[in-house]
């Protein structure tokens, strides 16, 4: 994501974006963004996911979100 696609996201009305396949260690450069932009950055984290992974989270990211799914055959 670049600065002009955040800006577009800004100019349609979006409050944050959700990053939902950046790990932690590779979003400074998002977060810069976002928060240049007026942006929250949310990231997921997986009901398995252990006490490094959320606080690795937690350092960077304005707002959490966690999800799992269910496979039925």
């Amino acid at each position: 994501v670049d600065d002009y696609q955040l800006l577009e996201a800004v100019v349609a009305g979006a409050d944050a974006v959700l990053c939902s396949d950046l790990p932690p260690e590779e979003a400074a450069g998002m977060v810069a963004a976002c928060r240049r932009e007026g942006l929250a950055n949310i990231f997921l984290l997986a009901p398995t996911s252990d006490e490094s992974r959320l606080k690795a989270v937690a350092a960077v990211a304005s707002a959490v979100g966690s999800a799992s799914a269910r496979l039925i055959r």
